[in-house]
This record gives C-alpha cells, structure tokens and sequence, in this order.
C-alpha cells in the first residue's frame, strides 16, 4: 500500500494559542520564602552531630586489690540498718521452779493414771457359800433371842466377810472341820477377777471337777469364822448388861 493512503494524525489547531508554552499558559515560577525550623530540628540536630562524631570505647579499668577492699569497706555502710531482736518469751523466775519433792509427787499421780487408764480385768460372778463351825452352835443358841437369832448373826457375819475379801490367785485349802447343817448356811456372790481364777483352777483343778466357790472357799469361809467370833462376843457383851 502506498504512502498516500496512509492515515494522516490529525492536528488540532486553536487560534491565538502558542503549543509551546503548554495548557495553562506562560508564568514564571516565583521563590518560596525559606522555611523556617521546626522544634523538633533544633532537637535532632544535637543527635546528628552526636551520630557524625566518632564515638569512643571505653575500656574497664582493672579492679585492683586496693579498690576491692575499699569496695567491701563500703557495702555494710550501705546496707540498711539491722531489725529489732523480736522478743522473746519471759522466763519464769527460778523461785517458781518446783521442788525436789514434785517430780516424787508427779511420778506418783501418772502411776495412779495410768493404773486407772488400763483396761479393767474381765471379771466373773462366783456364788460364795460359808458354813458356821460346830464349835459355833452352842455360842449361838446361848446368845440368840426374840430379837437377834442365829441365822441374823450368820447374815451379819456374812457380809462383813465378803466386804473385806479380797480373793487372790494362790489357792488355800479349806480347814477339815466339822460345819453346821444347810439350815445355818451363808450364800452370797461376788465378781472375780477372771485371771485370778484361771491361775486357781491350773494349779488346783487340772480336770476341771471342782468349781469356783470350791477354789476360793478356804480364803473365805476363814474370814466368815473371825466375823461370826466377833458378833458373837458383842451380842453377849449387850445381853448381860
């Protein structure tokens, strides 16, 4: 295709407009007045010459011996002031101290508490019998009358035995004699001390035969005696007066 045909750019034109000197016409640039300094200049000036200005390394100076000890001198001065001692509990005077004769006294009634602290020994009902002795039978019938007769003596003497008796674990055999008849006989119980009567029965009662009133009949029946002696003599003390 030729150069003829080529499409032409067009060119806009206006009048009295010259291209050259642009759209908004000729003017010259005016100066802009010096600005002023900011606050925040006169700061930053002091840090930039702080950053051109060739920084220098200090190097540690060696501690002498001298500089240590002067440095040790120092520290307890500033050291805060030491506390108060707490106080401590008031000690009593040695005149309240107790005297020789306590811990006799305090030795004592731990022993009574410890005693009572122990567990009681199991305990068992043990019917006691107790007869008059022959011997007795013309003492009582001398003595007895409308208002104090035998089997009150017999009572009386019963239990003043069984209140002092105390049965213990080595046996005693009851006295060979002659006693009065079943009519005259004292029966009565009292609680035993179980261990007592087991140690009674092993030494004295290997079968098992005999009972408890057998194993502590001749501890008893002894004490009834001497009880019955004594009512006998008061009530024939009261009868002649």
């Amino acid at each position: 295709m030729s150069s003829e045909y080529r499409r032409k750019k067009p060119q806009i034109r206006r009048p009295n407009v010259d291209r050259s000197q642009g759209f908004g016409g000729h003017y010259e640039a005016q100066p802009k007045p010096a600005s002023e300094p900011t606050k925040s200049e006169p700061k930053a000036a002091p840090e930039a010459q702080a950053s051109q200005e060739p920084k220098t390394t200090e190097v540690p100076k060696a501690e002498t011996p001298q500089a240590a000890a002067t440095a040790s001198d120092e520290k307890p001065a500033q050291e805060p002031q030491a506390k108060a001692p707490t106080p401590q509990p008031r000690q009593k005077p040695a005149a309240e101290s107790p005297s020789p004769a306590a811990p006799s006294n305090v030795s004592r009634t731990r022993t009574r508490r410890q005693a009572k602290n122990k567990e009681p020994a199991p305990m068992k009902k043990v019917a006691l019998t107790a007869y008059p002795k022959e011997d007795h039978r013309a003492a009582l019938e001398a003595v007895q009358s409308e208002a104090v007769s035998i089997m009150d003596m017999v009572k009386l003497a019963g239990r003043r035995a069984l209140a002092q008796f105390e049965p213990k674990a080595e046996f005693e055999a009851a006295p060979n004699v002659e006693r009065m008849g079943s009519t005259h006989r004292y029966t009565t119980t009292k609680q035993v001390s179980q261990p007592v009567l087991e140690k009674l029965h092993e030494s004295m009662n290997p079968l098992g035969l005999k009972s408890d009133n057998e194993m502590l009949r001749g501890q008893f029946e002894p004490l009834f005696w001497s009880e019955l002696d004594a009512i006998i003599a008061d009530v024939k003390k009261r009868k002649t007066k």
